[in-house]
Parts: structure tokens; C-alpha cells; sequence
């Protein structure tokens, strides 16, 4: 048996190799040329005069990608399974025409944001801070209110917890800024109210007791414990507005890779402030005036926050942070627009049907 000869290969010629997709490699200095207007490009004998980009796409395959050029003629922005260079997309886009394509609008982080993350991780300290402030000086509390300081606790708690369930709904209709800053202006008002109601109780009473003892001794509490209850409540209800947005927070004003750090800091400012509260107050509070004092330095705390948040805090910076902030602004403006499209279609079509 004679030994079979073996079948040559076919070596692929150089115009084969040039023109292996419908973009030729050997047109390219021409092709930059004409994107750059620096030169007008050499027309190839026999070709269309009225089809002036033919020389672009020259070659074997160029019938079975005239459906691509087409949709690359209709639409600047196709894309073709990668990112290209901006150069590259001049040259493989816009030289159809003679322009690149429109540029995606940059993104940029703000130095507000870390503005907008102290007020934030300030706020939920505070609010934490007056939950458990109560607790290292129980016996003060008893002595001038009249309330069990875990009474206190039970109130903000509970308060807590039925404003969590709403907060997502008034952050959707209000928005973020509004949220931030109506749950400042609450726990203002109800540091208010707790400093009122210590000065009340702290005032001279007769044979020397406190003015929330002397009601007691007469079998009902007295406008201290009930003003202590409301504020306490007052802050117990907003306090959900600071601990549920800090991922809101972060997505809205820092860039992919800051999100997690900047939650990070906002949730554990509610750690800090009850560090605080049994600092400061097993620390720095012994006496009934000390208790006053105490009150009034968290009340001007909270209305120097709520008063910070109205003139500062804002919701959205000027720019995206992130390529995904950008994209979920954009979805949201198409799904508004398609709404009020809708809405204008159905009163079109109620109105026609009227008449």
C-alpha cells in the first residue's frame, strides 16, 4: 500500500487575511484621515459616485454585513458586545458621517457629600443618645419626673417601631431631603420639650421637693412627666428617618467605591451615641441642676442639627456619582415620562369620548 501524500494547505492570501470582518484593517490611515479632516479619502476606481462610504467596507464580506452598516448608520450608539476606546468609536461610528458619537455625560463625586454624611451620622447619634440618656441617672429621672426611666425606653421603643413601618412611604412621596429634615425638625422639638419639662421640675417647690415630688404627693403626675413622655416619643418617631437612609445616602452622593464605608459610618453613629449617653451621664450628671443643664445642652444640639439640615442638606448632588447613579436617574426620568405619556393619552381619550 503506497503511503498517502499528503493534501497541501491553502496559505490564505493577503487580501484574505485583510478582510476577515467588514471593518478593513487596510483602510484604516485613510479612514483616520477623514475622521481627522486632514485629507479627503481616494475613491477606488469603479465605485459609486452616489455612495461615497462604499470604500469604507471593501471586501468579500462586505454584502453579508450590510445590515450592520445600516444599523450603524441609523444608530450612532450601537453597540457591538465591548466598550470601545473613544478613538476607536470615532473611527468605526462617526466616520460615516464625519462626526463621533455623543459622549455619555461624565460623572463626578461631590466634596458636599461628606457634609451630607456628618449631618446624617450627627442626627442618629443624637437620637440614640436621648433614648438611653435616661438610663445611667434613673434615680434622677424618678426624683424630678416621677417616670421609671425604663418607662422612658418603652415609649421611644415602641414609637420607634410603628414610624419604621411608615417611613418608607413618606421617603417615597416627600423624598429624601424633606424626610431628613422634617425628622430634624421632630427631635428638635422633643429635646425642646425634655428641657422644658427639667426646668419645670427642677423650679423651688414647697418644703423643698421638686415640682414633679409635690404633684406626686397628691396621687397624679404632673406636666414634667408628661412633657418628658411626649418628647421622648417626639424623637422615638424620628428617629427611623436617620437609621433607614444611610444606603439611600450613600447611593445618591458617593461614588462604587465609597458606598459601603459611607453606610458603614452612619449606622454605627447609633453605637456612639449610646456610648455616650452612659458616658456623659453616669460621668458628668449628679445633681438636679446638673440633670437641667444636661437637657438644655442636648436641646441646643438638636435645633443647631434641624437648623444645619434646612440651610444644607440636599437630596441629589449636581452631578451622578457613579455610572449606576447615573443609570437609575435616567430610568427614572423615562418611567416619568411614560407616565405622564399615559396620563395625556387617557384624558385624550376621555375627553373623546365625552364629546
Amino acid at each position: 500500500m503506497s503511503e498517502r501524500e499528503p493534501i497541501p494547505l491553502k496559505r490564505p492570501s493577503t487580501s484574505d487575511r485583510r478582510h476577515r470582518n467588514s471593518h478593513s484593517t487596510s483602510h484604516v490611515p485613510e479612514l483616520w484621515k477623514r475622521v481627522n479632516r486632514n485629507a479627503a479619502p481616494p475613491s477606488p476606481a469603479g465605485a459609486d459616485a452616489d455612495d461615497d462610504d462604499a470604500w469604507f467596507f471593501a471586501g468579500p464580506h462586505a454584502a453579508e454585513t450590510a445590515s450592520l452598516r445600516a444599523d450603524a448608520a441609523a444608530n450612532p450608539r450601537i453597540h457591538f458586545g465591548v466598550s470601545p476606546t473613544p478613538r476607536y468609536a470615532s473611527l468605526l461610528y462617526g466616520a460615516l458621517h464625519g462626526d463621533a458619537p455623543p459622549t455619555p455625560p461624565a460623572v463626578r463625586v461631590s466634596r458636599r457629600r461628606w457634609l451630607m454624611l456628618a449631618y446624617l451620622s450627627l442626627l442618629a447619634l443624637l437620637s440614640d443618645w436621648i433614648c438611653f440618656s435616661a438610663a445611667p441617672i434613673a434615680p434622677l429621672v424618678r426624683r424630678n419626673f416621677q417616670v421609671h426611666d425604663a418607662l422612658l425606653v418603652t415609649c421611644f421603643l415602641s414609637t420607634n417601631v410603628v414610624f419604621c413601618l411608615i417611613e418608607p412611604s413618606v421617603l417615597k412621596v416627600a423624598g429624601l431631603r424633606l424626610s431628613i429634615v422634617g425628622g430634624a425638625v421632630a427631635m428638635a422639638a422633643g429635646c425642646v420639650l425634655r428641657c422644658v419639662a427639667s426646668e419645670i421640675s427642677t423650679s423651688a417647690a414647697p418644703e423643698g421637693l421638686t415640682i414633679g415630688q409635690a404633684e406626686a404627693e397628691n396621687g397624679e403626675l404632673g406636666a414634667p412627666a408628661y412633657l418628658v413622655i411626649a418628647g421622648t416619643m417626639l424623637v422615638g418617631a424620628a428617629q427611623p428617618f436617620f437609621q433607614c437612609t444611610p444606603s439611600l445616602l450613600a447611593a445618591n452622593w458617593f461614588g462604587e467605591s465609597e458606598t459601603t464605608l459611607a453606610a458603614t459610618l452612619a449606622l454605627n453613629s447609633n453605637q456612639l451615641g449610646i456610648a455616650l449617653a452612659y458616658a456623659v451621664g453616669a460621668g458628668l450628671v449628679r445633681t438636679d441642676a446638673d440633670l437641667a443643664r444636661y437637657f438644655r445642652g442636648l436641646a441646643a444640639l438638636g435645633c443647631l442639627l434641624a437648623l444645619g439640615c434646612a440651610l444644607h442638606f440636599k437630596s441629589l448632588p449636581k452631578r451622578a456619582p457613579s455610572a449606576a447613579q447615573l443609570a437609575q436617574l435616567k430610568r427614572a426620568s423615562d418611567l416619568e415620562e411614560r407616565r405622564r405619556t399615559f396620563e395625556a393619552l387617557r384624558r385624550a381619550e376621555l375627553g373623546g369620548g365625552e364629546a
